[in-house]
Formats: structure tokens, sequence, C-alpha cells
């Protein structure tokens, strides 16, 4: 089995080799050169359109578009290595039309039959993004275990119910403790820093304090998700603000600029 995956890389990589040179013969000006590059390529071209299920005579006609395409974009294939793999791809693009349409082959530009083909991620980009995927989820297994409940929620759930999710926290928060946490946020060169600190004993309030970088004269609101209540302050002239006394529950703030060129904007919900 190694022998012969080994023998078919090697025959594979001499046809490739051939036609690139073929291929660069014939762009350097010997006309003969093009009859050697379709001599090697149309038996590989016709094993790739006639996967496409066309007749032997829609087959010859793609082929022939294939070609005809070669000699009308020759300047655009700047590297002769390249000719077998460009060749093979606009004759499965022509038979993929042609087979869909079911009429004649006529010459087409490949622009035309780009945005038909079926979009697929490259393998670098799926790569990529399974990287990006399992730091993003080892890192929210750090987090405490509420923090963790929360973000999964709120990242698989399309309609999160809010006043059940702040009762089963509420349960967590009497069985652990109290903590604390820091989130930060950012609009536009407004960075907002926010310290979370939940109660320490029943009956403790929670606490939020909150740090504006640069400091800017602003209105604070601290909404309770899970019902209308809301509790307000300002801005201090070194930026910080602080909220005492807050129930457990998922909070938003909202701040408001006294500037009124300025917008005001808030926070995604976090719990408290």
């Amino acid at each position: 089995m190694t022998v012969s995956t080994s023998r078919s890389t090697t025959e594979a990589d001499n046809l490739w080799n051939q036609c690139a040179h073929a291929f660069a013969q014939w762009t350097a000006g010997d006309s003969g050169a093009l009859d050697d590059l379709v001599a090697l390529m149309t038996p590989v071209l016709w094993h790739v359109v006639r996967a496409y299920r066309l007749s032997e005579e829609t087959a010859e006609d793609v082929i022939q578009t294939t070609w005809l395409a070669m000699v009308r974009r020759r300047e655009a294939i700047i590297e002769p290595a390249a000719i077998g793999g460009w060749l093979t791809t606009t004759a499965r693009r022509e038979a993929w039309r042609v087979s869909k349409t079911a009429t004649r082959a006529v010459a087409v530009e490949d622009d035309e039959l780009a945005f038909r083909l079926p979009q697929q991620r490259s393998a670098e980009v799926a790569a990529v993004e399974i990287d990006e995927n399992r730091q993003l989820w080892a890192a929210v297994d750090e987090l405490p275990e509420r923090c963790r409940r929360l973000l999964r929620i709120v990242a698989f759930e399309n309609r999160p119910d809010y006043s059940r999710l702040a009762v089963d926290l509420g349960k967590l928060t009497g069985a652990r403790g109290g903590s604390a946490y820091t989130l930060q946020f950012a609009h536009g060169d407004v960075a907002l820093l926010v310290r979370a600190a939940a109660e320490e004993q029943p009956g403790d309030g929670g606490r939020l304090d909150g740090w504006l970088a640069p400091a800017t004269a602003m209105t604070v609101r601290a909404a309770l998700v899970t019902d209308e209540r809301e509790w307000t302050t300002d801005v201090d002239s070194r930026g910080r603000f602080e909220f005492r006394d807050l129930p457990s529950g998922l909070f938003r703030l909202w701040l408001t600029p006294r500037d009124s060129d300025l917008r005001a904007f808030g926070t995604p919900a976090f719990e408290l």
C-alpha cells in the first residue's frame, strides 16, 4: 500500500512538472509546446468533467471551453507550476455550470461562475476558529461557577428567562457566600472598569464601584434587569462612582454624559 501510494504521488508530480514546463515554453513563444500541454492534460480534464455525468459530446465542449479560457487568460497565470490546478479548477467550474443549466457550454469568464459555487471556509479559517473557541471556553472555565453558568446561558439560549435565572443564581449565592470580580467595558475612547462585590452575609447589600477613564461628568443608572428598580449616582471629578446596598441579581449600567455632544451608552447585563 505504501509503495503504491508513493508511486502514484511520484507520477502525479511528474505530470504537473511536465505541464509546467510545456506551459512555460508556450508562453515563451514555442507554439508547439501548446500541443504537448493539451496532450498531457486532456485525459485528466476528461476524468474531471465526466465525473459530472455529462454526455460525451457535452464533455468535449466543456474541455474545449477550458482550453479557450486558458488561451484568453494566459497572462493572468503567472506561475507555470499552477497551470495543472488552474485547468482542472476551470474545467470543474464549467462542468458544474453546464450540468445545472443542461445547455451547451459557452466560453465564460471565471468571475461569472465563482458566485455560483458553494461557499466554504478554508481549512486555515476553520482551524483558527476552532483554536479561538478552545481558548475562549478555557478562559470561561477558569471563572467562578456563577459567572460560567451565566455566560453559557447567554451564549446558547435565544431568550433567557432572567427571572428564573436570578432565582437560581441567588440560590448559588447563598450556598457559596460572597464574592467579587472586576469587569471592563469600552465605548469609543471611554474605558469603564466596574468591581461587583456580592453580599458577604445574608441581609447585606451588594456593591458596585466604577472608574471612568478619562474622567467624564456623567450620570450613572444601575438598573435591575428582572424588574423596574434602578439606582442613580454621578461620576465624581476623579472618574469614580459607587452604589451600595444593592440586591442580588442581573444588572445593567446606563451612563449619560452631561455634555449633550456625547452619546449615552449601556453595559451588557452582569450578575451581582
